[in-house]
C-alpha cells in the first residue's frame, strides 16, 4: 500500500501536506495524536469514500469534521465522508 505512487517517501510527503495545512492559515486542527492525523491523511490521499471511526471526540464531531474537510481540501484532496459504522448503516440495531 505504501509503495505505489512514488514509493514510501512520496506518500509520506502527501500525508505531511495535509498535516502542514492543518497548522497553517489559522486552521490549526491540533490533532490529538499522530495516529489521528495519519488516519485522516491515509484515507484522503488514497481516495477512500468513507473514513469509519468511533472517535467521536477528535474526528467524528460535527465541528471537527468541517475543519478536517477544509484542511484536506486545501491540500488538494477530496475529504472522505467521516462517520461511524452505525451512521453508515453497517451495524444492525
Amino acid at each position: 500500500m505504501f509503495f505505489h505512487h512514488g514509493g514510501f517517501h512520496g506518500e509520506r510527503h502527501r500525508y505531511a501536506r495535509i498535516h502542514r495545512n492543518a497548522r497553517s492559515d489559522g486552521r490549526d486542527i491540533a490533532f490529538t495524536s499522530a495516529e489521528d492525523a495519519l488516519h485522516i491523511s491515509l484515507a484522503a490521499v488514497h481516495g477512500m469514500d468513507f473514513l469509519l471511526t468511533w472517535n467521536f471526540r477528535h474526528i467524528n464531531d460535527a465541528e471537527m469534521k468541517a475543519r478536517i474537510r477544509t484542511v484536506v481540501e486545501s491540500a488538494g484532496y477530496e475529504c472522505p465522508v467521516i462517520c461511524s459504522p452505525e451512521e453508515l448503516g453497517g451495524v444492525d440495531s
